[in-house]
This record gives structure tokens, sequence and C-alpha cells, in this order.
């Protein structure tokens, strides 16, 4: 018995282990292939343009910390090619506190981009975050965040810059995948939950049996009774 939970302890230290490391799709509207929409999509764009900064949300259906955010860009017109997107948590059902920035190179053509995370922030199970998308403040900047190819729909913002408020929308989403790792228990708390059942075990199995109680007549007798000899019968 102690040698079977004993493995089973191993086990699932061995499958917490390997979880920790396995990385994980948390939302993606990517399409088979990593398919997207060539034609239609969101303008992340200086504040000369009508739309300015972008936001589209996700939720997550499990907690996780962050591995990578990919999407896909282009630069349609302007000089620079920096694209600044972020993970950002939710207030009140728009973008807000900044967990995490990066800054992306943006081509002249459609391509696909990878945000590698170096926080690692926590992604809780059914909470809404954000992916914020923004150009710097250079004239004439825009970048076209392209669409997805599935349908997919769900909350999208854009910030004007004036007034610099998010307005949100339920609509087709920009294209954007997110993964990250499944949080597990510790190795360290593991082995000790099962040091626990172990010693549980050995306690239950090594515990004294109790000593019944039986009656002989009307005289209650503990313990065991004493073995009488048996006579031959002539």
């Amino acid at each position: 018995m102690l040698r079977r939970v004993a493995a089973a302890v191993l086990i699932a230290w061995g499958l917490g282990a390997g979880l920790a490391d396995a990385s994980s799709v948390i939302f993606s509207n990517f399409g088979p292939g990593d398919a997207f929409d060539l034609f239609n999509g969101h303008g992340v764009t200086s504040p000369m343009f009508v739309e300015s900064d972008v936001a589209e949300g996700f939720v997550p259906q499990a907690t996780y910390t962050l591995d990578a955010i990919r999407l896909a860009a282009d630069l349609e017109l302007g000089s620079g090619n920096e694209l600044d997107i972020a993970l950002a948590a939710d207030d009140g059902g728009h973008p807000g506190a900044t967990l995490e920035s990066f800054v992306l190179s943006v081509a002249g053509v459609p391509t696909i981009l990878t945000a590698s995370s170096v926080l690692h922030p926590t992604l809780s199970a059914n909470t809404l975050y954000w992916i914020t998308a923004e150009v710097p403040d250079l004239p004439g900047e825009f970048v076209g965040w392209f669409a997805n190819s599935t349908g997919g729909v769900g909350p999208t913002a854009s910030r004007p810059a004036s007034p610099p408020l998010w307005f949100v929308f339920n609509e087709t989403q920009s294209v954007f995948e997110v993964t990250g790792s499944p949080i597990v228990p510790e190795p360290a708390s593991l082995t000790l939950v099962g040091l626990g059942v172990v010693g549980f075990v050995a306690r239950t199995r090594h515990r004294p049996s109790p000593v019944k109680s039986i009656s002989v007549g009307s005289v209650p007798v503990c313990g065991e009774l004493p073995v009488v000899p048996q006579r031959r019968l002539n």
C-alpha cells in the first residue's frame, strides 16, 4: 500500500513539473494554418486619424502565466515601423492598467508578429483581459491590424486622440493569439502533500485494533477468552 501511494506521489510530481513547462493556447482566433483576413481589420494610427489606439478583449478559461502574444499586422502608411502592444487588465469593461508592454517592428507586408513575455504576469480564470495596440505619435502613421477569418466576435475597443476615452463594441475582432503556462502546485508542495498522505497511511496501518468485548452468559468479558482444553468422551 505504501509503495503504491509513494508511486502516485512521484507520478503527480512528474505530471506537475511537465505541465508547468508546457505552453498552452489561452485564446486564438487564427484560422487553420494561421489564416487571417487580408482585406479587413482595424487601423492603429497616430492622432491625426479618426481611429487611434485599438484593443481586443479575451477571457482565459483557466489560470495561466503569460508566455507570448501573436498578431498579424502591416505598415500601411508612415515612415516608422513600430507597433506598441500591451497586455492590460480590465477596468469596468474597458482596458485598464498595463500588465506588460512590448515594442514590435512592423513590415510593409502582412506579417505575423510575436511578443514573448519576460514578466510572465498571471492571467486568472474567467477574467477579462485586453491586448492593446498603438503607434508612436508621428505624423501619418497607420498600421493595419488584420481581422480574424473565423468570424470570431468579441469585445473590441478604440480610443481616439480626443477625447482619449475607450469606446467598446462587440464586433469581429482583430486576429491574435495568447499562449501561457498553466499554474500548477510547486513540486515542493506536491512532495509535502505526498509525505502527509504516506504518514497518514502508515499511522493507520500500525494503529492497534480495538479490544472487542463479548459476553459469556451474563458476565462481560474483554479480550480473548482463555482456551479450554477439550475432554475426550469415552
